[in-house]
């Protein structure tokens, strides 16, 4: 009963129902915070670590995904068994150094508006992520989930050009920072080091770059001038074997 109850306090601040409900009775808030960095920033940043992916082809033999994003960014990140009990995995800084202000991760999935359908979606799913506008991004990378995304990226596609990455949902992905859902709740004697930024990548990014953006519309009508992302933004200096851990309830925007 313990575990279950451990799981449970994990589980819930990621299910749909329990977080509408509680929103609504004013049970919890989500705290909107000034952004840590513009977006311009933001932006910047990524350019420059898509840019770097998309030329490790070019040349022989071809440098791993990892590599180029430590050398791009300064480090590296990975998967492993979570510092925090009951927790699962979850994100860890594997080599190198993150800066205060750098993004670290970007949180994948599907982003449904508020009158989309998801009630199906979100049963059982933790990786339900809501956004300050009420829209929501689902991260999980299995079931009806995924095959609502992967559904999503093909009738997107122009042409040649992907219009996201759909590797995040397997076991390797081409844009090692597209783990953002993984990353997990701080706790009360393990403080929070990244926090959830809304960023919105817009029509004029450029098309050969975007098989590296790790979300998709589920509405085809939806404003085609902007697609929504979350970057995880690093709120002070984080070190090599350090956990990425956040704060469900703190977004910037």
């Amino acid at each position: 009963i313990k575990t279950l109850i451990q799981r449970w306090n994990i589980y819930k601040y990621r299910f749909l129902p329990w977080v509408a409900v509680n929103l609504s009775r004013g049970d919890i808030i989500p705290i909107a915070q000034d952004k840590l960095i513009s977006d311009d920033d933001i932006l910047q940043q990524l350019i420059v670590t898509f840019t770097a992916l998309k030329e490790r082809y070019n040349r022989s033999p071809i440098d791993k995904a990892e590599v180029v994003v430590n050398n791009v960014l300064g480090f590296q990140i990975g998967q492993k068994s979570s510092s925090i009990k009951e927790a699962g995995s979850g994100v860890f800084v594997t080599k190198g150094n993150v800066n205060t202000g750098q993004v670290v991760a970007l949180y994948p999935g599907t982003v449904y508006l508020p009158s989309d359908s998801k009630f199906f979606q979100s049963l059982g799913n933790q990786f339900m992520f809501k956004c300050s506008d009420n829209r929501y991004i689902d991260g999980k990378g299995t079931g009806l989930s995924k095959s609502i995304f992967v559904s999503c990226a093909n009738r997107d596609r122009i042409g040649l050009y992907e219009a996201c990455d759909t590797t995040w949902i397997k076991n390797t992905c081409s844009c090692p920072l597209n783990v953002g859902q993984y990353v997990n709740n701080h706790t009360k004697t393990k403080s929070a080091n990244v926090q959830y930024q809304e960023f919105d990548f817009t029509s004029d990014f450029p098309l050969e770059l975007r098989k590296y953006i790790p979300n998709v519309n589920f509405d085809s009508a939806t404003d085609p001038n902007f697609l929504r992302s979350i970057a995880l933004i690093s709120t002070r200096d984080i070190h090599s074997g350090e956990e990425l851990l956040s704060s469900y309830f703190t977004v910037s925007h």
